[in-house]
């Protein structure tokens, strides 16, 4: 459990949360570590994290979109 609530940390900055780009950075950083090695406990927890995150995200963003629409 504590792993966790430093991984997210991690992508709380001072209370910034990380920009798409720099989630998507990240998952790809630890992706390219996980195919050179096997990942720690630590990243295997902060990548979870971070694909959730990216995961609501895009629900988010397309939930609004389709809200969106209006039928003619």
């Amino acid at each position: 459990m504590v792993a966790l609530h430093i991984c997210r940390a991690i992508f709380i900055l001072g209370g910034n949360i990380m920009t798409h780009d720099e989630l998507v950075s990240r998952i790809n950083e630890l992706t390219k570590i996980s195919k050179e090695r096997d990942l720690t406990k630590e990243e295997q927890a902060e990548r979870k994290i971070l694909r959730d995150d990216y995961i609501g995200r895009v629900k988010r963003n397309l939930r609004s979109s389709l809200e969106g629409i209006k039928k003619k």
